[in-house]
This record gives C-alpha cells, sequence and structure tokens, in this order.
C-alpha cells in the first residue's frame, strides 16, 4: 500500500465524517469504503474511488479530487451511489469483521 492511498483515505474518511455506518478496511492494496456493510468506494491506484456495476462487473472510477473538497456536491455523490448499489442485488451487504 502507496503513501498515497493513506493520504486519500485519510481525506475521505474526513470528508465522509457526516455519513453514520462508516467502516474503512483494507482491501486489494488500497481501503475499502463501506456503509453499514455495503462496499461504495476504494482508495486504490492513487485515487478515491466510487464503486458501481456494468454489465456484471464491478468497476471502480477515479473521483475529481476536487469533488471531495465541495462537501454539499460530495454528499451528494455519495448518497447517489449508496442508493444505486442498494438497488443492485449483487451489491449485497458483506459480513462485517469483528
Amino acid at each position: 500500500m502507496s503513501i498515497a492511498e493513506d493520504q486519500i483515505r485519510l481525506a475521505a474518511e474526513e470528508a465522509l465524517a457526516w455519513l453514520p455506518g462508516l467502516e474503512v478496511r483494507r482491501m486489494f492494496g488500497g481501503w475499502g469504503f463501506y456503509c453499514d456493510g455495503l462496499l461504495f468506494a476504494a482508495a486504490w491506484k492513487g485515487a478515491f474511488r466510487f464503486r458501481w456495476r456494468r454489465e456484471n462487473h464491478w468497476m471502480y472510477d477515479a473521483v475529481d479530487p476536487a469533488l471531495i473538497e465541495d462537501e454539499p456536491a460530495f454528499r451528494e455523490a455519495v448518497l447517489t451511489v449508496l442508493e444505486g448499489l442498494r438497488r443492485e442485488p449483487a451489491a449485497g451487504a458483506g459480513r462485517r469483521r469483528r
């Protein structure tokens, strides 16, 4: 894991402090962001990325860093991603680690 992912994680975690049920876990060389057990984003490959599904494949699209700094726009984007994932049967919330 690189310093970049750690810095991205800290900035995103701070920007997501308003989100109830937020949990951040290590995943494939970066960090996974979960809301109530549902993976919705990752700090991975040098960027904060939102998770979504296209044609039965999980995608992780990089988020413009300026969006993370724009609190109202970032909040809206996060809620939109979460709403879409909650409608996606394959996205089911994973088991929480103990």
